[in-house]
């Protein structure tokens, strides 16, 4: 690899974060694949980050064997650098399962989704309304449509009710890629959206007034994210 000066890697790592928050998957693609390697040695916050976001990018680009592999070994470090139930760990927890379901390894994909939003719903930075659980609720839901399919429309329908609302900015505007990620976990769910389920006590269920989000989130522009 060729050698850069200090400078030089920080415009490459800010470029690569600026396109991979834009969107633009493919470009961002190798300067990330570059910042991976740079800071793989160190094998510490950074390098793990790095492989996050690789990772995020590759799901993007629907290269789910690469993000599988990606996803799998940075939830791994997370984890025994910072515990299950880190906000990172589960972050990259979500891309491993996500990269399964993908794969159509549901068997393996299902406890990972599982356990992941468990953690997600409990985390102090996330929790129910932040995007990313939302996403892995949506997984969830299209995992259990094949073994419980009252629960999954149930959970589908909850998620359509919080994402009818308004995004929580805090009186700032509404990013694309934070507009992407409430896109996303729509993709997910896709036709579960159109299915209406009669509550079980005639009540439509609530929903959070907002949908949180992160300014790190490299969100969607994939193909369908569901199996027939």
């Amino acid at each position: 690899m060729e050698s850069l000066t200090t400078s030089q890697i920080l415009e490459e790592n800010r470029k690569a974060n600026e396109l991979l928050n834009n969107g633009e998957y493919e470009e961002a693609e190798p300067l990330l694949r570059q910042a991976v390697e740079r800071t793989k040695e160190q094998n510490n916050a950074e390098t793990f980050m790095w492989m996050r976001r690789l990772s995020e990018c590759q799901v993007e680009l629907g290269k789910f064997k690469e993000s599988e592999i990606m996803a799998r070994d940075a939830a791994r470090a997370l984890n025994i650098k910072f515990g299950q139930n880190d906000e990172d760990t589960l972050d990259c927890k979500l891309l491993h399962g996500e990269s399964l379901y993908m794969l159509r390894k549901i068997p393996e994909a299902g406890p990972i989704i599982a356990s992941t939003l468990e953690g997600l719903d409990s985390n102090l930075k996330r929790g129910p309304e932040h995007v990313n659980t939302m996403k892995c609720r949506a997984l969830h839901a299209r995992i259990l449509k094949f073994t419980d399919p009252a629960q999954a429309s149930e959970i589908a329908e909850h998620l359509k009710l919080v994402l009818d609302r308004p995004i929580m900015t805090q009186g700032r505007r509404v990013t694309p890629q934070e507009l992407r990620g409430a896109d996303k976990v729509k993709q997910i769910l896709g036709d579960m959206l159109n299915v209406q389920r009669k509550p079980r006590d005639g009540k439509q269920p609530e929903a959070k007034e907002s949908i949180q989000t992160v300014s790190t989130e490299a969100p969607e522009d994939a193909d369908e994210l569901q199996v027939a």
